[in-house]
């Protein structure tokens, strides 16, 4: 398969004080058309700032004071050619983002503007992207209402946000992200806070659309049940730093990062003992300030040895596309 996107040793840093921190710091990443990629890890490990940053949302030419973007983020087009998302200033980006780039945000409600009518805002994007008549854009926004399963959706066009549930805005805001079609959909947490009924059926619409028009897809999550039905590989990211990269049966199947194990673990199963207490991992993500030296998961592993506190693994290949960064396993 053919990459759609390619990272390598992204840095994304923000200034604090007199020094730069670095949430971010060195990843390699792909995402290949038709499958989906799901990037999986704690809160605050970076899923999110590495999103943002691929979609140019933290960067600014016009702003340098802003978040600092290191390494090569590209984008290829269907025709092969090339695209450097990471040197694009930002009247550049607006081509991209949203036309061959489109993405999915965590909450819904947030990602929508309560004032203004789901007609005028699928409208808009569509308008800002193609020549387009504005009844051309009505009628191709109605058409995408019912892609995504909105009921009357000619005459729903003209309700506001608030008027709809949960399920329905996240089907909205994922309408407005393949308005245009684009290659490559982001997906930041397309289930949070959704019950697991609207959650399959979220799922079944971004599968049935990747099926129909080949389209990428990258999903940042922490539900690891999501991941298993849904993805196709799967990279573990602790502290800012991809840990394992495997084909989805392969990693849950077997493991080898002692980071993405003791995630497995943390998983509720309806075979364990009932009253027995859920696993946990001890500990926290550090401080992206504060990271110890040597690996980062040291202070938390179970299997750390003095020379985990000295150097930093890299990710190696142990298996054909299964990569771990993590010399004890």
């Amino acid at each position: 398969m053919k990459p759609v996107l390619t990272i390598e040793n992204l840095r994304v840093g923000f200034r604090q004080q007199d020094r730069i921190v670095y949430p971010v710091d060195g990843i390699h990443l792909s995402v290949c058309e038709g499958e989906t990629l799901a990037l999986v890890g704690e809160s605050g490990c970076g899923k999110s700032v590495t999103s943002m940053s691929v979609m140019g949302l933290l960067q600014s030419w016009n702003n340098p004071s802003r978040a600092i973007v290191e390494g090569s983020i590209v984008y290829t087009r269907a025709d092969g050619e090339k695209i450097r998302l990471s040197e694009l200033h930002d009247k550049e980006f607006d081509r991209i983002r949203g036309n061959e780039i489109g993405m999915v945000f965590q909450e819904p409600m947030t990602s929508l503007n309560p004032v203004l009518t789901i007609g005028f805002q699928l409208m808009e994007v569509i308008r800002a992207h193609e020549q387009v008549s504005k009844q051309e854009a009505k009628s191709r926004a109605i058409s995408l209402l019912e892609q995504v399963g909105i009921p009357d959706a000619a005459n729903r066009l003209r309700s506001y946000p608030h008027q709809f549930s949960g399920g329905q805005r996240q089907r909205i805001v994922i309408a407005m992200a393949i308005a245009c079609r684009p290659r490559l959909l982001i997906a930041d947490e397309p289930t949070t806070a959704l019950d697991v009924t609207i959650q399959a059926q979220v799922l079944a619409l971004m599968k049935r659309l990747q099926e129909e028009r080949g389209v990428a897809i990258w999903m940042v999550t922490h539900n690891l049940a999501v991941v298993a039905e849904f993805a196709h590989r799967v990279a573990v990211m602790y502290a800012g730093s991809i840990v394992e990269i495997a084909p989805v049966k392969q990693l849950f199947s077997v493991p080898g990062h002692p980071y993405t194990r003791l995630l497995l673990r943390s998983i509720p199963r309806l075979d364990s003992v009932p009253g027995e207490r859920l696993a946990t991992i001890p500990g926290r993500v550090p401080d992206p300030a504060h990271r110890p030296e040597g690996c980062p998961f040291a202070p938390r592993c179970p299997m750390r040895e003095e020379r985990c506190t000295r150097e930093k693994p890299a990710l190696k290949e142990r298996e054909k596309g299964h990569f771990v960064a993590c010399p004890l396993t």
